[in-house]
């Protein structure tokens, strides 16, 4: 079965993301990156009005991707509920929520059993004294959306067992087997070779399937009209697979001749070279095909084409009705999986289609959550008469209607009273689907904007109870959690009748809120990586926040510290290479809680930091205020910064020359090599930078650091 709607190049959609799993593993091993490749990090903030590849969550939300609240909505209209697999993860460490995009796409993965299709057509030209060969290498992979693709070893493998169900004589059938073998190497106008005709004479029953390769090979070649002619003879032949077959082409090469030249070299239309009347045949052709064929084998394949079709007419209300219709239909009857039509809906559809022409209750529900967005304007959110009008086509989807009005106060008319007033009162009873549960949530954030934090804590509790699966419960896990952080109850998250569970969101609490008393109660509690997250947790902010005694104490308690594991870089031995010389952590650890001001114990101290990259561990950076993890710290104590270390020492008169010379060396070298401060974040003109530079070389020239250093950022 050709499975096909591209018939040239389209654009791509965006690039592959790392998971969020493998981007919070990161954080978690410590020094690593916080965010992917692409600038996309977790954002733990339920309450959101951006959009984020990375950031999307089980309930119909303004700052989900758009492709996410299609797949949720076809949920609501089609009782579709997302993937289990989905709710799984991948890593225990690793957050549910939120999710990125190409989690639920790899979740929802429509996969089909592999065929050996060499193999099958081998088996088919056995009794020719064919095969394949290296012929399968050959075919052109490279043509994906093109006329060509439908050009392949699947396609050769039909005509060739057409015409051994047809009793045609062993040697005609050989003759017209090597040709349709020699077809696949054709794509593109002068390729292909000349049609053996003359051994075929004394066959006549061979003339119609020798008309079918003649019409295929002027279609792959490009002479769409020779095609059209070619595919016309043959809509009568008593031969099934040839008459079937060539009505379906005939609608193909209508498209191709409807769209040549209407498509950029990247795919974008330009609507005005569309042949129209062409357009008009071929869905003309393709919709008689269904209508004689409803079990055909190209059936999915023509309703493919005809989306296309109506793409290339800018007919928005049919290939909205098209796109309804793929969504109610199983996976045989689809020309492409779920991801791909969501994909296709989003690129085709909903950047294209005017507002007031939509109609389509799942279209209209993604472009008002989309025009619900936090602008970059002034602009009014999804107006209210806008809105209004369309109240119509919500007529066999009145809740859903409901809820955007709700949301449209909330996010739109920032009116979190008046939403209460729409939404619905808390069931009684679960499991919630994504409207109800999408309803819900919304309840919450509007007690909450509210300011009314007890009873918003209420529902999230109850809604928990009524979560449908591990997506929806680890959203209320942490609406509970970060209700409870800003209510400066956190140690409720915590206690032993708890009803928050989840890893990934307690750890976030204990490594960037808890005090040291809970960290070190959690860590008796944990094991596996968790507990070698929260240990990492604890003795970098024993070092980095002045608890020296507590390191030694800590390290000792909760030892050992694994080579092969984040927790190795408390194991440093110190620093011998160069000319200034540092004990191990735990020797200088011990020095620094008898005498904290100790200059070379806080040199090497920031030797440690800079020699194990912990300016730019995740710990470093702390979440949003609005985030989960973004309140009030409750570990004592201020952060530790090179550079101000540095200062310390060359403002010290009682500091060693060399401990002094070190010092202005390495506070020369924060701004090295383009001149920004990679010590802190603190601004120092370049004015004071030359003032060390220089002070260094005056003071002392016969230092090893004053001779190395050349030059000042």
């Amino acid at each position: 079965m050709f499975d096909l709607f591209k018939e040239e190049p389209m654009r791509s959609s965006f690039p592959k993301l790392p998971s969020l799993a493998t981007t919070l593993l990161l954080c978690l091993a410590g020094s690593a990156s916080a965010s992917s490749d692409f600038g996309c990090s977790s954002q733990w903030k339920l309450d959101a009005e951006q959009p984020s590849l990375c950031n999307n969550w089980p309930f119909l939300s303004p700052a989900n991707d758009s492709r996410v609240n299609i797949r949720l909505l076809l949920d609501v209209v089609t009782e579709l509920p997302l993937s289990e697999k989905l709710a799984q993860g991948d890593e225990p460490l690793a957050p549910l929520v939120p999710f990125d995009l190409y989690a639920l796409h790899a979740a929802e993965a429509e996969t089909a059993a592999p065929r050996d299709h060499a193999a099958e057509l081998d088996a088919l030209l056995a009794p020719l004294d064919l095969n394949t060969g290296d012929l399968a290498l050959q075919v052109f992979a490279e043509d994906e959306g093109t006329r060509c693709r439908s050009n392949d070893l699947p396609s050769a493998n039909a005509f060739i067992a057409a015409m051994a169900q047809d009793g045609l004589p062993l040697d005609a059938r050989r003759i017209l087997a090597r040709q349709r073998m020699s077809l696949l190497l054709t794509c593109g106008p002068g390729e292909g070779s000349a049609l053996e005709t003359a051994e075929l004479a004394e066959a006549p029953e061979a003339a119609p399937f020798l008309r079918y390769l003649k019409a295929a090979e002027a279609f792959y070649q490009g002479e769409l009209a020779e095609a059209t002619d070619g595919f016309a003879s043959l809509h009568d032949s008593p031969q099934p697979w040839l008459r079937e077959t060539s009505r379906y082409l005939s609608g193909r090469v209508l498209l191709n001749v409807a769209q040549e030249g209407a498509l950029d070299e990247y795919g974008y239309l330009e609507p005005q070279q569309v042949d129209a009347s062409s357009a008009d045949a071929a869905i003309e052709a393709l919709q008689a095909y269904l209508i004689e064929y409803p079990e055909g084998q190209y059936f999915a394949s023509a309703r493919g084409l005809l989306r296309k079709l109506h793409w290339l007419k800018r007919d928005h209300q049919a290939l909205a009705a098209e796109f309804v219709w793929q969504w109610q239909q199983p996976a045989q009857r689809r020309n492409r999986s779920f991801r791909q039509l969501i994909d296709e809906f989003d690129d085709k559809l909903l950047f294209s289609i005017p507002s007031d022409q939509a109609q389509d209750p799942l279209l209209l529900g993604v472009l008002d959550l989309m025009a619900l967005r936090r602008p970059w304007d002034e602009r009014e959110r999804l107006p209210r008469e806008r809105f209004e009008q369309q109240k119509r086509f919500f007529m066999e989807q009145p809740g859903l209607y409901r809820y955007l009005d709700a949301a449209r106060q909330l996010y739109g008319e920032q009116d979190p009273a008046a939403a209460l007033k729409i939404l619905p009162a808390r069931p009684q009873s679960g499991p919630l689907g994504t409207l109800a549960f999408s309803e819900q949530t919304l309840r919450g954030l509007a007690l909450e904007r509210l300011g009314q934090r007890e009873q918003a804590r209420e529902h999230w509790r109850a809604l928990l109870d009524l979560s449908r699966d591990g997506l929806q419960r680890e959203q209320s896990q942490l609406a509970l959690a970060m209700n409870l952080e800003r209510s400066e109850r956190l140690a409720e998250v915590f206690a032993a009748d708890s009803p928050i569970d989840s890893q990934p969101i307690r750890l976030q609490l204990l490594r960037y809120v808890a005090g040291p008393a809970l960290l070190r109660e959690e860590l008796r509690r944990s094991g596996g990586k968790a507990r070698e997250a929260l240990l990492y947790a604890l003795l970098y902010k024993d070092l980095l926040r002045g608890h020296y005694a507590d390191f030694v104490s800590d390290s000792a308690a909760f030892g050992p510290l694994p080579a092969d594991s984040s927790l190795a870089v408390f194991a440093w031995s110190g620093d011998t290479r160069g000319a200034y010389s540092c004990p191990d952590l735990q020797q200088l650890a011990k020095q620094l809680a008898a005498e904290p001001e100790d200059a070379g114990a806080r040199l090497c101290l920031g030797d440690w930091v800079r020699t194990n990259d912990l300016r730019y561990s995740p710990l470093a950076e702390r979440p949003a205020g609005d985030e989960l993890g973004g309140s009030a710290e409750l570990f004592p104590g201020q952060g530790f910064s090179r550079l101000q270390a540095y200062q310390a020492v060359i403002a010290s008169p009682d500091a060693a020359a060399q401990d002094r010379a070190y010092a202005l060396y390495r506070a020369v070298y924060c701004f090295a090599p383009g001149g920004n401060n990679d010590c802190d974040a603190q601004e120092v003109a370049p004015e004071q930078r030359k003032e060390w530079f220089h002070q260094l070389k005056r003071e002392y020239p016969q230092s090893h650091w004053a001779q190395s250093l050349k030059y000042y950022w």
